[in-house]
């Protein structure tokens, strides 16, 4: 989804020819690696999991512009109870800091929102799910 926004955007209002993409979704709809998957267990009824990529942040002043817009179509945003913490295999211990300086973000309502955001206005293309 990424590559696909990127060329796009790298040929409007360049002067250049429209760079024509199709992305090609393996899955049953867009996200890749940051898929979520949904329980079909009665029991977990709503129980959903991020499992490639339940989080991440923006670090670059480009990125952050970006991400800001998605925020505002509703396709990110802040993770503000998400908990960090390293635990420690040989000893067994979860180290929690108290606080963190960097803002995490999340897909709303799931990380799948994230690639759908991504290509969110990019009509020209043609993207296709098995």
């Amino acid at each position: 989804c990424s590559l696909a926004r990127t060329l796009s955007l790298l040929s409007k209002g360049s002067g250049t020819p429209a760079i024509k993409t199709t992305l090609f979704e393996m899955g049953r709809g867009l996200g890749g690696r940051t898929a979520t998957r949904r329980s079909s267990d009665s029991k977990l009824e709503g129980l959903a999991i991020n499992h490639g990529a339940p989080a991440f942040d923006a670090l670059s002043k480009e990125f952050k512009n970006m991400i800001s817009e998605m925020e505002a179509t509703g396709h990110v945003a802040p993770w503000k109870d998400m908990i960090t913490g390293s635990f420690d295999a040989n000893s067994g211990k979860l180290t929690m800091p108290t606080s963190s300086p960097t803002m995490f973000y999340r897909g709303a309502p799931a990380m799948s929102s994230l690639c759908e955001g991504l290509i969110n206005g990019l009509e020209d293309e043609q993207f296709k799910c098995r």
